[in-house]
């Protein structure tokens, strides 16, 4: 595809299997509108602003990789291989583009920016950017023009601090199997993300504002919700974020790339495994690393493991929500089951750090298999009751039919991915459309619903386990046909090297220590890899300047996207169903705030 046509061309590049289209920031706007409908690129994923403010320098990355080599001063300091490549502008503004055919195709938008200089907001080309944009200004600085609210969302309002920059139609595509929901579009304007109190309402005594959380239950965790209630009916609705704000990404550009691997999986506490998965991903695409075959179709199993997981907490707690307490208990039997094979082959229930850069950490144990198969033939019976529980009782019906719909369309322009979009009637999951692992070697089906309501989001999730069950069968058989097979690469300067080694092997000793205090230095460049996590597409940008720490560590998480349908799913909604429709978005507040 060549995109010399897109207004604003400046270049393009490839590295790494990616393509970078720079443009100029005035066109911005224009070039993803040209994208959008000349090109195909239904969906902005994400977008990313970096800063580059002493790249290549002294300290640049902390302690570690000055550019002059060590310094005596700092033992720990190991230096650059070389410079790395000057960047014209001190700013870089990154957006992943993604048009979902068949093959699929991804593009990265960038454009540079100087110091003081806004670039035009593209919300009105993709609603899904607001919140994005207002991210990257709140925690990076840049200014976007044109934005219908641009405030700060993360950080608190009143919070000081020097900005480093002074302060729809849509396109048809393949993959969609059902845009009937409503017609038209239900997303607010002018703010996509906010539902305004209708002008017949403003003078109204019979409105009543209150606080939804953050200290609720039902909000899934530390999510405030600002609405205004006419009788029973949410008539305006805007969502507060930023009260788990971790800071996981920045924490990451202090720590070696070794060091960076336990952070991700606390992102998304739930979904843990396939955090982590995105992160060693994308650096042993930066190292062009091939892992081998035993930990690829493990990665794969465990993966699934924590798929099934973390539905089995969605259904547990929504449905307990709902009026359905013993759900509950039901759920979180198997999550049991679940969380020990974890503790089984990582020695810990959740955050195992088991999947290192290069392959695992440690070779599968003697005795999983077998326990991991009582489990994957427990769970269709166990499916087989959460149906019988759920799908013939008359108040949960009731509750999920027809509440909180979003059309296909709406799902897309908001950049909604996995359970949500596919409830939507939106056929697509990376897995299978843009397969990574073992994924394209299996059997499985991807469950498509087509009314986009909490009911069908309910439905993909509950399909989604049966499925997982199934990948999780079809790994257990190919891992068993591979013991005695290496786990990860044999290449002790990425590796760890064997435990027992240190104490007959100086070279292993070396190399150890070398990982852990000093780390090991990635090539020079930026990759953006997407993984199919519980709640969708869940992406890793980094960028690296070629030493042993990462210059921009962003994830792109599913929570926070799905958070921004909230406005549009509480079309003419009652109070009740407004906790119905958040647990359908299976947010997780860390992924969402990080």
């Amino acid at each position: 595809m060549s995109y010399a046509d897109v207004p604003g061309f400046v270049d393009e590049k490839d590295a790494f299997g990616e393509t970078t289209v720079t443009i100029e920031p005035a066109r911005i706007r224009d070039a993803c509108a040209h994208a959008r409908d000349e090109l195909g690129f239904q969906m902005l994923v994400d977008l990313v602003a970096t800063d580059y403010l002493n790249w290549g320098g002294k300290g640049v990355s902390g302690y570690i990789a000055t550019a002059s080599g060590r310094d005596i001063n700092f033992p720990s300091t190991q230096g650059l291989q070389t410079l790395p490549e000057l960047k014209p502008k001190r700013f870089s503004v990154a957006y992943h583009l993604l048009a979902m055919r068949q093959p699929p195709v991804r593009v990265r938008f960038k454009c540079w920016l100087d110091d003081g200089e806004p670039i035009p907001s593209v919300v009105p080309v993709w609603p899904t950017a607001d919140w994005h944009e207002r991210e990257q200004f709140d925690l990076m600085g840049v200014r976007f023009d044109g934005h219908p609210n641009l405030k700060r969302l993360i950080m608190d309002d009143d919070w000081r601090r020097r900005m480093t920059i002074a302060p729809e139609t849509r396109t048809s595509a393949w993959p969609i199997v059902n845009r009937e929901q409503y017609a038209g579009s239900r997303i607010p304007s002018p703010v996509p993300t906010q539902r305004v109190l209708p002008e017949s309402l403003q003078s109204s005594d019979d409105v009543l504002r209150i606080n939804f959380g953050p200290n609720h239950p039902s909000t899934h965790g530390v999510l405030r919700l600002i609405i205004d209630l006419h009788g029973e009916e949410v008539v305006s609705l805007d969502a507060v974020i930023g009260y788990l704000h971790t800071g996981f990404e920045k924490t990451m550009e202090h720590k070696t790339w070794w060091k960076c691997v336990t952070y991700p999986e606390r992102i998304d506490y739930v979904g843990f495994q396939n955090n982590e998965l995105t992160f060693v991903l994308a650096v042993e695409k930066l190292l062009e690393v091939e892992t081998p075959e035993k930990a690829v179709w493990m990665r794969t199993l465990l993966c699934e493991l924590s798929r099934i997981h973390s539905h089995l907490i969605f259904i547990g707690t929504s449905a307990l929500e709902l009026g359905a307490v013993s759900m509950f208990w039901y759920a979180f039997r198997e999550r049991e089951m679940i969380l020990d094979l974890f503790e089984m082959v990582t020695g810990q229930r959740m955050h195992t750090r088991y999947f290192q850069i290069g392959g695992l950490a440690e070779d599968i144990p003697k005795g999983f298999y077998p326990e991991c198969r009582k489990f994957v033939d427990w769970m269709p019976s166990a499916l087989n009751d959460y149906l019988t529980l759920l799908d013939k009782n008359a108040i949960w019906l009731e509750r999920t039919k027809g509440v909180g719909v979003l059309s296909a369309d709406d799902a897309i322009a908001l950049g909604q991915t996995g359970p949500v979009l596919r409830a939507s009637g939106v056929d697509w999951d990376l897995r299978r459309d843009e397969p990574y692992l073992a994924y394209d070697r299996i059997d499985f089906q991807v469950p498509v619903y087509v009314n986009g309501d909490v009911y069908d989001r309910y439905r993909v999730r509950m399909d989604e386990m049966r499925e997982s069950t199934r990948i999780v069968d079809q790994c257990l058989r190919r891992l068993e046909r591979m013991d005695g097979h290496p786990w990860i690469v044999d290449d002790r300067k990425i590796v760890l090297p064997p435990r027992e080694e240190l104490q007959t092997s100086m070279e292993s000793l070396i190399h150890h220590f070398k990982i852990v205090t000093e780390g090991f230095r990635v090539p020079e460049g930026e990759v953006y890899v997407a993984t199919e996590s519980p709640r969708g597409e869940q992406g890793c940008y980094l960028v690296s300047e070629g030493g042993p720490k990462p210059w921009r560590v962003h994830f792109r998480a599913p929570s926070f996207v799905a958070l921004e349908a909230t406005a549009t799913c509480v079309h003419e909604t009652l109070v009740a169903d407004l906790i119905a429709i958040v647990g359908s978005l299976d947010a997780v507040m860390g992924d969402t705030d990080r």
